[in-house]
């Protein structure tokens, strides 16, 4: 349950940047969706120094506008400097699959 919460959060960030497709997080989405209704599993907690450790732990990029759904709205409103995270590189930290291996074999 708590990963399917994390797996629907993450997309639902990633449609937020200009209309999904480039599968990365900034760290507003980051923190998002790792605080999101469902995950983490109940009893557990991430707490904002968790928050900093795992955005500083996780490896940066910029944002590639050509793969996202609006392009041009991505290279007008992208910050020169902004951070991102790729989505499998923070599903792969937390040790949670982002394709089962069933849907990879479909």
């Amino acid at each position: 349950a708590a990963r399917d919460a994390l797996r629907r959060a993450a997309a639902e960030e990633d449609v937020k940047l200009f209309g999904g497709g480039a599968m990365v997080l900034d760290r507003r989405a980051f923190i998002n969706t790792l605080t999101c209704d469902g995950f983490p599993s109940k009893g557990e907690t991430l707490d904002a120094q968790s928050l900093v450790t795992l955005w500083r732990g996780l490896p940066k990029k910029t944002l590639d506008p050509n793969r996202t759904r609006a392009p041009e709205a991505a290279r007008r409103g992208a910050a020169p400097d902004a951070e991102y995270v790729e989505l499998e590189a923070l599903f792969a930290l937390l040790s949670v699959p982002w394709v089962e291996e069933s849907e990879e074999n479909a």
